[in-house]
Order: C-alpha cells, then sequence, then structure tokens
C-alpha cells in the first residue's frame, strides 16, 4: 500500500482527519514502519515545541536586570546540542506567528530531519578540510566510506546576512535550500580512481539540504578501486556566489575488508498466492543493502490479469511486508530503496538499511559483526478491480436493490440536502478478502478520484457531495478502480542473512 504524504501523516497527529481518513491511517501504520518513524518523530517534536511554549513568563523588565550584571566576555565556538538547534527552528516558527498549531509543518519548511543552526555552532577545529569563500566557510567534519556508500558531513559558517536571506525565505519551499539553489544547480561530484580515470556512481543524494550541516551521499557503481578521490565543487550557498572546491581522498582497503556480499537463495512466501526470493546481503561498515524480488504465482497471476479487463492502463503492485533486524531484536531503519519492475509481475526491491537515521554519523548501536535476520510478516497488494454502478440520489435515507456485481454490493444511502448541497453517504460490502481499502470515482462529475476504508467485515462507505434541491433526482455514476489488500502470514517467517 502506498505510504501518506507528510501532510496527511501531520493532520492525522493533529487529530484533524475524518473517521475514515483516519482508520485508513490506522491500518496502513499497523503495516509501515517508515509512516511510523514519521508519526514518532512528531511526537517527539511536538514534545520539545510544548516544553518551550510553556516556559514561565518572565517579567517585563527581565532583560534590564540581565544587562546590569553582565561582564564583557569573549565568544567562544562551540557545537550546539540538537534540542538546542531544535528550540532555535521552533522559536522561528513562532516569530513568524505561526503558534503551535503550525508545528507540524516545520518539516515542510526546513526538510526531513533538518534543523536550523546559528553561527558559531560548527567546531572548526574537528574539520578535515575547510574552504572559505565571501565570508562563508564550507568545513568537511567526517568521511564515511565503504565499498557500497560514501557519505561526506558537512558544515557550513554562513554570514549573518544569509542566515537573514534564509529566516526571510523560511515560508518559500523554493528557496530554503543552502545547497540547491531555486533553479536547481547541483553542486559538481566527481569520484575518481588515483589515476584520474572517473569512477562512476549512482543515486547522488542529499541529506538535510536546507540546514547548515548534512550530508552528501554517493553509491559506487560495481566494485570501485582501493583508492579514490572525490572532488566536490559548490558555487552557491543559499543564493551566496563564491567557490568552494574540495579534493577528498579516500581508502577503502579496510572498509573493504568489513564488508560482506552474500549471494542469497531463499524463496518464501505464501503458497498459490506470492512469493519473495531473497537476492543478496550487503553488510558494509557504514551501510547495509538487501536486494529481493517479489512475484505473483501463476494461478494468481492469472487471476488478476483476468480481473485487468477494462482496466489495461492499470499497473498492479506487490510489496513485502518485512523487517531487518539484529539477532538482539533490533530492528534497522529504512534509509532509501528502489523498485523496478519486469514486465509489470516480478517486482525487483534493492533498499538500504542503517542503524541511525539518515545524515547521522554511526553510533554505538552499530556493533561490529553482530549478525542480522530477515522477518517476512505478509504482502502489501494493488490489484485492480471492475465494477460500476449508477445512483439516482435524491433526499432522504434509501435501502437499494439489486445493486451487485459478483464481488461489491451497494446496500444503501443517505442524502442530507444542507445549503443547497446534498451531502451524501453511500455503504456497501465487498467480498474480497483481506481489503483494506477502495480506489474509487464519481464519473461525469469532475471529482477527484477517493479512497474508503473497508472494514474487517468487508463494510465500507463512500461520501461526496452534489449541487441539488429538496425534490430533486439526480443521477451518478460510481466506478470502483482497485483495492489495496495486506495479506499477513499465520506466522513471521525468519531467515537469517549472515
Amino acid at each position: 500500500m502506498k505510504c501518506f504524504n507528510f501532510d496527511t501523516l501531520a493532520a492525522y497527529f493533529d487529530g484533524i482527519l475524518d473517521e475514515t481518513e483516519s482508520k485508513m491511517v490506522e491500518k496502513h501504520l499497523e503495516f509501515c514502519p517508515v509512516c511510523r518513524e514519521v508519526l514518532d518523530a512528531l511526537k517527539r517534536e511536538d514534545a520539545f515545541l510544548l516544553e518551550a511554549i510553556q516556559a514561565p513568563k518572565l517579567p517585563h523588565d527581565f532583560d534590564q536586570h540581565v544587562m546590569k550584571d553582565l561582564k564583557p566576555y569573549t565568544n567562544i565556538k562551540k557545537k550546539r546540542s540538537w534540542k538546542f538547534q531544535f528550540l532555535t527552528a521552533a522559536s522561528i516558527v513562532l516569530a513568524f506567528g505561526l503558534g503551535a498549531s503550525m508545528y507540524p509543518q516545520l518539516n515542510t519548511f526546513f526538510g526531513e530531519g533538518s534543523v536550523v543552526g546559528e553561527p558559531g555552532q560548527q567546531n572548526v577545529e574537528k574539520a578535515l578540510y575547510s574552504v572559505e569563500d565571501n565570508g562563508v566557510t564550507f568545513n568537511i567534519t567526517e568521511v564515511s566510506a565503504s565499498p557500497v556508500k560514501i557519505e561526506i558531513f558537512y558544515e557550513i559558517e554562513p554570514t549573518e546576512e544569509m542566515l537573514e536571506r534564509f529566516r526571510g525565505n523560511l515560508l518559500d519551499n523554493e528557496m530554503n535550500n543552502v545547497l540547491v539553489s531555486k533553479d536547481y544547480e547541483l553542486p559538481s561530484i566527481i569520484l575518481k580512481s588515483e589515476n584520474g580515470k572517473e569512477v562512476p556512481f549512482e543515486n547522488l543524494d542529499f541529506t538535510r539540504p536546507d540546514s547548515w550541516n548534512g550530508s552528501i551521499i554517493l553509491f559506487p557503481r560495481d566494485a570501485p578501486p582501493n583508492h579514490l578521490a572525490v572532488d566536490i565543487e559548490i558555487n552557491e550557498i543559499m543564493a551566496e556566489k563564491g567557490n568552494w572546491s574540495f579534493s577528498i581522498p579516500i581508502d577503502m582497503t579496510e572498509s573493504k575488508k568489513e564488508t560482506t556480499m552474500l549471494k542469497l537463495d531463499d524463496t518464501l512466501g505464501i503458497e498459490g498466492l506470492y512469493q519473495l526470493q531473497l537476492l543478496e546481503w550487503i553488510n558494509a561498515p557504514n551501510a547495509k543493502m538487501l536486494t529481493l524480488e517479489s512475484t505473483f504465482s501463476d494461478e494468481e497471476m492469472a487471476r488478476v490479469q483476468s480481473s485487468m479487463k477494462g482496466r489495461e492502463e492499470f499497473h498492479f503492485w506487490l510489496e513485502p511486508i518485512y523487517n531487518v533486524k539484529t539477532v538482539a531484536g533490533r530492528v534497522l531503519l529504512y534509509s532509501g530503496a528502489s523498485v523496478s519492475s519486469t514486465n509489470g509481475n516480478h517486482f525487483l526491491m534493492e533498499t538500504e538499511f542503517s542503524l541511525t537515521e539518515r545524515g547521522e554519523r554511526p553510533s554505538e548501536n552499530n556493533k561490529e559483526g553482530e549478525k542480522h535476520i530477515f522477518e517476512l510478516n505478509g504482502f502489501s497488494v494493488k490489484e485492480p478491480v471492475v465494477a460500476q454502478f449508477n445512483l439516482d440520489i435524491e433526499q432522504g435515507t434509501h435501502i437499494l436493490d439489486k445493486k451487485a456485481t459478483d464481488e461489491w454490493i451497494l446496500t444503501g444511502y443517505t442524502a442530507k440536502l444542507i445549503d443547497g448541497m446534498l451531502k451524501v453517504k453511500v455503504t456497501g460490502k465487498t467480498s474480497i478478502e483481506h481489503a483494506i481499502t477502495v480506489e474509487w470515482e464519481r464519473t461525469g462529475q469532475d471529482a477527484e478520484t477517493s479512497y474508503s476504508s473497508i472494514n474487517d467485515e468487508g463494510g465500507f462507505e463512500l461520501e461526496f457531495e452534489m449541487t441539488g434541491a429538496s425534490d430533486s433526482v439526480q443521477s451518478v455514476n460510481l466506478d470502483f478502480l482497485s483495492i489495496d489488500k495486506t495479506v499477513l502470514l499465520p506466522e513471521p517467517i525468519n531467515v537469517p542473512l549472515d
């Protein structure tokens, strides 16, 4: 099942979704660790903001007393804690008069996992490389490299003018990025061998790009040589022109010794429905990669393809519900994934895991030599359905007869006239097992596609509104497009990876 976007999860966290939408999110959260992580982050950050808002109110002359007792001092650069940085970000939002109600949108403004720093938060003494231009210093603070992933951590010391520009552009998503300009001019990144030959890489990425610290990530293609260099050239930081260039040497010798690449040949799943084949597990010091392929059984594929008659443009989907965990029971975090499909019926997935959040340094949780286990819990499926209904809608409560297909039945509807609009709620049931949501649309009315949750007994409700009058009867066409199913195993299947 497709993940919900951040705005929907934030609205669920705030309790402003309607009952149907809330149930859909709750169903999804049961099986999606990625969305659960987002929700947990919202909870943690909300607690910090609440702490800041509920700070005691100071007397009006408090600052005068403080200033009177202050002594001259010399500013010492130090790295402030992440909590302090968070409160700084929160105070900026409050200064804009947005208040606590806008807090869940912080990640929209700053980017997920972002914090807003202040000048002086960087520790230049710990920088591996530093380049200064036009009063802006770019520090490379750490390099984490393995044959599968190279991550370069940076910290920026902005000028006061850049900070003011950032705050002024706070609500303009296209202008917040400090490394990516409004015209999307990415920094130049070249990976090369010690003899100067370029080494190909994939999926250049930037973590926390709209903060003053973050990381640059690239994934070498094939097997890189032991000795490399990463050439980085940055010509713009938060609309400030300049030149910040680095050539960073990398020695892969030790990390190659610590990296294991294991070819897998385990097939598991639900007999007669779906199966999963584990293909490769890579355990590197700074990255863990799993490659797998999910497929329909021949019988299930034939059934799904027969249901696509009249829905030839639809692309169905099969995704395993799984975790990778350590033998101690610690679940690895999803860091990213790529998915490809072969003829629409084989789904190849490459997932990156870590024991830390993206952009954070390795922690003590990364225990050298710790073993890992793959745990399959079930499958998430999206497949087409073909069911159309025509209803004559009028005000009142009505029971429907003979409105059914082989798998769907509409049982009744209510229509309430409020301010010239008919608020319509259609009830029904489906006999399709494991269905959790149905995608449908009201055709011919310029209405958008909608999703409705399906309860454990197969019941559902469709809600929409249309113009009407107390004595009018209007014809409505309802088209059911697809369903999301969650099929769980009776017991999880565990496979050792190391």
